[in-house]
């Protein structure tokens, strides 16, 4: 979970969701607004994590000097990547495929040097853990972090009972999680795609930007219908991971494991 952020935005929806109550974006905070695809959804249905988006790396100029943000710098409140990629951009006289629309999300219109194209920035995630792992983590003798699988097997687990010791955090660090992996899976067609649609969007960026993906996403939403075509309703992103990859370094298939899930401490002090 290192160089991730979590929105305040996944936060309140899994609150609602615990406590089976309606979730109601704020204004302005949904990529449909960003995209002026807004779609009308009624406030019981749940959204989940099912879409991930890609970003550049982000830099501006300032006092003629070239500033590099790294992408893990993210504001919990942020509600998109900084320099969105769309994972495919077709002219809008060509369309695209039913497999298509069925994969990717948020199909943007976009006229760009008087061509209208629709850009794609969003594709359905490709495989998820149907397990997640609850572990410690401790800190051994090297300093070194190792997580250990929660061991329930013995029913004196049903019973809790007051630790004997009070445990040392700094020096031990034991801390308790879970996780479950994400797959983020690119075909070498699906990349090919990433680089024309860079070079359609971005022709003016620097070459190192428009060959470098600086951040994903995860994004909440609702499967819905918009224009007779299925759509995302009520998206919103949920996690932030920063990465640096250097797109023409691919040489095939690419795939990239997210884990999602969180920590705490094992003790709790007052």
């Amino acid at each position: 979970m290192f160089n991730v952020t979590r929105t305040v935005y996944n936060m309140a929806l899994e609150t609602a969701k615990m406590l089976n109550t309606p979730y109601v974006p704020l204004a302005n905070t949904t990529l449909n607004e960003k995209y002026n695809r807004v779609i009308n959804s009624n406030d019981t249905d749940i959204a989940y994590l099912k879409y991930y988006g890609l970003g550049l790396n982000y830099q501006y100029k300032k006092d003629d000097k070239t500033i590099k943000v790294s992408s893990s710098k993210h504001r919990p409140y942020d509600i998109d990547v900084y320099k969105p990629i769309p994972f495919l951009v077709r002219e809008k006289r060509i369309g695209l495929s039913s497999a298509e629309v069925a994969l990717y999300s948020m199909r943007v219109l976009q006229t760009i040097d008087d061509v209208e194209y629709i850009c794609c920035y969003l594709k359905k995630i490709d495989n998820i853990a149907t397990n997640s792992d609850i572990y410690i983590i401790t800190k051994n003798s090297d300093g070194k972090l190792v997580p250990e699988p929660l061991n329930t097997g013995s029913l004196l687990f049903t019973q809790p009972i007051p630790a004997d010791t009070v445990c040392d955090l700094d020096n031990n660090y034991r801390f308790c999680g879970h996780s479950q992996m994400i797959n983020l899976i690119l075909s070498d067609a699906e990349v090919e795609n990433i680089k024309e649609g860079i070079n359609i969007l971005y022709k003016d960026e620097p070459d190192e930007i428009k060959d470098s993906i600086g951040e994903f996403c995860l994004y909440t939403g609702i499967e819905s219908i918009y224009n007779g075509e299925r759509e995302l309703s009520k998206v919103q992103a949920g996690f932030f991971k920063a990465v640096d990859i250097t797109i023409s370094d691919i040489d095939d298939m690419f795939k990239y494991t997210i884990n999602i899930g969180g920590t705490g401490a094992l003790y709790v002090y007052r």
